[in-house]
């Protein structure tokens, strides 16, 4: 049943242009087409039967007579002779009942076709009745004809309900009636089957295409919006409002509830792109903006929209869009440029440092030459002879210009250096006294020392410059009396904490924090304070290298430095210094001895023939006996002839032919027992490469004064 009823429903439902396929069966209910033929052969008193194009019966035969049903019928002949003339009376005849002698025993038969969308269904026929034109011996021929019982065929003939022409013409006519409204019934019924197909088909791809992009904005939690403008009526789908923390039933469908969600900052550009859409200036637009969560914070919504329909004047009716949360993109956009800005910022910091170190040998040798004829000059004056101050002023200029030098070195970090094991608090608790003297007695000074404090290996005076510097700051930023804090404890920092904190290197570190209640600093000033020679001060109150040489030294050591500050809430700076196993070295530096010299032979090498001259002049002020070289061939040929007598070799590190140690090498392998002092007026880096700054070597900084040059050359001839 359920199958039957599936095929009828696909009949109803083809396209009429392809009606050739569709059978009777397909498109009546056979039951009630049933009943219908049997009550109109009851009314009428005639046989009815509907068959096929063909002939072949559809339905079961109505009020058939035994002559038909159960004599001819049963002979092959009979029963073919009937078929063929079921078809003939079944023909298309638009015109009106096919009536004619039956072509299996000449009874009056009738028929008419039922055709649908031009095609060919169904014959419904009528007849087996007898008029006065049928005769007996017509009726035995054809008996013996189809090999029938003669006798048993006559009297079933009698049998026939008799009906005149003219009564039997009304009944086809009706007959024809019938099978029309039966094709006109069957027609629209396809039709009508077909719009609510297509209505269905149509509803039912509606539903899956928004089943489709209802799976498909989960999927992208994106949101949809849907403006009405005239009615200013908005659609927003369920993800637009969910993703801001809303529940959706809670918003009202209008523009306004989406405008007041708008940072304030972003409303003026989020209207202009929505009204140059609206207003026909673009075709699109797109606009990246900040939306208010339920929770109070903000997210970055990208919304894109499209007028989608216009009216006859060209005013926009609606319009159609996307919004779209881009918070991590936009997160992931500033942290970005957050390390570009830093890396530009390193990159420019290390170009001024490759400058700084660039100028330091030349302005070393001309600062060197000044300081060694101003000591020189000094110590062949009394201290009462008027042009001493003269000469003292000189030496005091060269000094400040030597400690820039070294500032700028300490920046680029190529200012040499001696670092040994430190315990911080030590170095600190010495240098108290010294850092209350320089911010004065209106400042409270207060030493918070950590316990336990870890190792590190750093060189003493660095401290002294790092802690000095920091305090000098904060200082200048207090105005009247205040308080600054110095405080050391150890720490500890893992990969995840330094991936949210920029500058930050995973290790262990011991921090030194300098804290004031000064002015404070901004963000501009903040992302300058590293930079050489930039300074809040006035003029002539701070060079801008201060900071900066913390910068430098703390990188130096492998360190960083951290700084926060805000205006009116004071400032802290933050020195991590790496933690190194072993024992800090605690003694306290003790003063040197008082300048002196010696009788030993010194050999002095040097490419500069102003320094070299400089050099001899105060080693023979000193007492020693000095042989001067300006070439390492020099050097070695003085040392072929007076090798015996010479306790010292003085050479600088960077020279033609072969450098300072290669020279130290080749006189040692023949004087094993001259001791070695190197000078240099060179940047570490380029030092380091000649390993004149190993352990173990003596090495003198250029420029360098007559004090340092004897405490130094002591300090090598002396070594065990």
């Amino acid at each position: 049943m359920e199958e039957a009823l599936e095929k009828r429903l696909i009949a109803l439902t083809c396209p009429s242009s392809g009606t050739e396929g569709v059978t009777f069966e397909d498109l009546f209910d056979l039951a009630q087409i049933q009943r219908i033929q049997d009550e109109f052969a009851a009314a009428t008193g005639v046989a009815s039967l509907i068959t096929h194009p063909d002939g072949t019966p559809i339905t079961h035969p109505s009020n058939f007579t035994r002559l038909c049903s159960s004599i001819i019928r049963k002979t092959d002949q009979g029963c073919t002779n009937c078929m063929k003339s079921d078809a003939a009376l079944g023909r298309y005849h638009p015109g009106g009942p096919i009536i004619q002698p039956c072509l299996s025993g000449g009874l009056c038969d009738a028929g008419a076709s039922i055709t649908v969308g031009g095609h060919h269904v169904a014959n419904w026929l009528i007849g087996q009745v007898r008029n006065e034109f049928q005769d007996e011996d017509a009726m035995r021929r054809y008996a013996r004809a189809i090999g029938a019982d003669e006798e048993d065929f006559i009297q079933a003939f009698y049998e026939v309900p008799s009906m005149s022409r003219e009564q039997f013409e009304r009944v086809a006519q009706a007959l024809f009636t019938l099978a029309n409204q039966l094709s006109t019934s069957a027609y629209q019924n396809i039709q009508q089957a077909r719009a609510i197909t297509e209505r269905k088909k149509a509803e039912a791809a509606l539903r899956v295409s928004e089943e489709r992009f209802r799976m498909a904005m989960e999927a992208t939690r994106d949101g949809l919006w849907d403006w009405d403008i005239a009615s200013d009526t908005v659609y927003y789908s369920p993800g637009y409002w969910s993703m801001l923390g809303y529940d959706p039933e809670t918003r009202q469908p209008t523009a306004a509830s989406w405008k007041e969600m708008i940072h304030p900052e972003d409303q003026e550009g989020v209207l202009a792109a929505n009204m140059d859409c609206i207003e026909n200036r673009c075709e699109t637009f797109q606009v990246e903006y900040r939306m208010q969560t339920r929770e109070g914070s903000w997210k970055w919504i990208q919304r894109r929209g499209k007028v989608v329909a216009r009216g006859k004047d060209g005013r926009a009716l609606r319009m159609i869009g996307t919004h779209i949360d881009i918070t991590e993109r936009k997160h992931t956009e500033e942290e970005q440029e957050t390390l570009k800005a830093q890396l530009l910022q390193a990159q420019k910091m290390e170009s001024i440092a490759r400058l700084a170190g660039g100028i330091a040998h030349d302005f070393n040798n001309m600062l060197m030459v000044i300081m060694g004829h101003a000591d020189l000059a000094l110590m062949r004056m009394s201290p009462d002879d008027p042009s001493s101050h003269r000469f003292q002023a000189i030496r005091e200029i060269v000094e400040r210009s030597a400690d820039l030098t070294r500032q700028l070195l300490a920046f680029a970090r190529k200012q040499p250096i001696a670092p040994k094991l430190l315990d911080l608090n030590s170095t600190i608790e010495n240098m108290l006294a010294m850092l209350r003297r320089l911010i004065g007695e209106d400042i409270t000074l207060t030493w918070l020392p950590g316990r336990g404090v870890w190792a590190v290996m750093a060189d003493p005076s660095q401290i002294d410059q790092i802690l000095a510097n920091l305090c000098v700051n904060a200082r200048d930023a207090i105005d009247g009396g205040g308080t600054i804090i110095v405080e050391t404890n150890n720490c500890s920092f893992d990969a995840t904490y330094c991936a949210t904190h920029p500058g930050f290197v995973p290790g262990d570190y011991v921090r030194i924090s300098v804290a004031d209640n000064g002015c404070g600093m901004d963000q501009a000033t903040l992302s300058k304070i590293f930079e050489p020679f930039f300074t809040t001060k006035g003029i002539g109150k701070g060079t801008g290298l201060g900071l900066a040489t913390i910068y430098g030294i703390v990188r130096q050591n492998n360190g960083f430095v951290d700084v926060f500050s805000k205006p009116g809430q004071g400032t802290v700076f933050t020195v991590y210094l790496p933690k190194v196993e072993g024992d800090a070295d605690i003694r306290e530096t003790q003063q040197g001895d008082l300048v002196r010299g010696g009788t030993e032979t010194i050999l002095v090498v040097e490419d500069e023939q102003a320094i070299l001259e400089m050099a001899t002049n105060m080693l023979q002020h000193l007492g020693y006996t000095v042989f001067a070289a300006s070439t390492p061939s020099e050097a070695l040929r003085i040392s072929s002839m007076h090798g015996d007598k010479i306790d010292l070799l003085m050479t600088d590190v960077i020279m033609p032919e072969m450098n300072g140690l290669e020279l130290a090498q080749r006189l040692l392998t023949s004087q094993p027992w001259i001791k070695c002092l190197f000078m240099s007026g060179y940047t570490a880096d380029i030092i380091a490469r000649k390993g004149v700054l190993e352990d173990g070597i003596h090495f003198i900084q250029k420029p360098f004064s007559h004090i340092t040059l004897a405490a130094k050359v002591r300090e090598a001839l002396e070594e065990e």
